[in-house]
């Protein structure tokens, strides 16, 4: 692998959300460490076994020693400049695309200097609605209606190849006809021009305007104070798909802290 394709790889983060069994993040590691991605986070694990994960591991075990543990899962996103969920089955009123163009968006989003990640959920109940409105889209892989559940390693070595063939190529692929009328999709452009972009909005500044803007918003009266995450999950994917520069995030925050001061936050 080139050097930066092994850059955006080594800039994007899985994550794995109340994951059930040892075995599934085993196999992930090893799905991850096949293709060339280096950063594992367990948010919330419902089981551990650490010797049990190793075996299935195997050639991974570093990777597996180096995954970070966290206790909530929005502590892992706040932590990210953009994020795709996964998900095996398809949710109203939400974006959905296939691998092929979640590859694009983590590894235009990594080029720019921004820390993406894909989000994987339980083994059982998939990932909560507040997830999957909150992420930029979900990303879904096509299989057959006569069996459509995929084992949680076996779905992130699908993602994991993908990335890595598109890191490699250097090219965008072409947008998904499901997926083409919901975001603004670019041609391929020569390899290399992932890393051509201005310094994206640090994750510290993005979780920080979040925060700031849900409680204005909530006080305002504008969220719902029983599900604000939805219409706030639509402004943050707004927010994503206008790939805000570190100085634009600086001009939001500030923005921010004026409206604060004038409502007497």
């Amino acid at each position: 692998m080139n050097e930066k394709a092994s850059s955006l790889l080594n800039r994007l983060t899985v994550i794995l959300h109340h994951t059930r069994s040892a075995d599934n993040v085993g196999g992930t590691a090893r799905a991850m460490a096949n293709m060339g991605l280096r950063r594992l986070v367990l948010a919330e694990p419902a089981a551990w076994d650490r010797a049990r994960a190793r075996r299935v591991a195997t050639e991974a075990a570093d990777l597996l020693e180096e995954a970070a543990f966290v206790p909530r899962l929005e502590d892992a996103l706040d932590e990210t400049t953009l994020f795709i969920a996964t998900s095996a089955r398809s949710r109203e009123g939400l974006p959905h695309i296939e691998p092929e163009e979640a590859a694009n968006v983590l590894l235009q989003e990594a080029g720019r200097g921004g820390l993406p990640s894909l989000v994987f959920g339980d083994e059982r109940s998939g990932l909560e609605r507040w997830v999957l409105d909150r992420a930029f889209a979900i990303s879904r892989i096509p299989t057959s209606q006569a069996a459509t559940s995929l084992n949680l390693a076996q779905s992130v070595m699908v993602h994991a190849y993908i990335l890595r063939r598109a890191a490699e190529s250097g090219f965008s692929n072409e947008p998904t006809p499901a997926s083409s009328k919901q975001r603004d999709h670019r041609r391929p452009r020569p390899a290399g021009a992932w890393a051509q972009a201005p310094t994206a909005m640090s994750a510290e500044d993005l979780a920080r305007l979040r925060s700031r803007a849900k409680a204005l918003l909530l006080e305002a009266g504008y969220l719902n104070p029983q599900q604000p995450d939805r219409i706030l999950g639509e402004l943050e994917r707004l927010l994503a798909r206008a790939k805000p520069t570190d100085r634009e995030g600086k001009l939001l925050l500030a923005l921010v802290r004026q409206l604060e001061w004038a409502v007497g936050r």
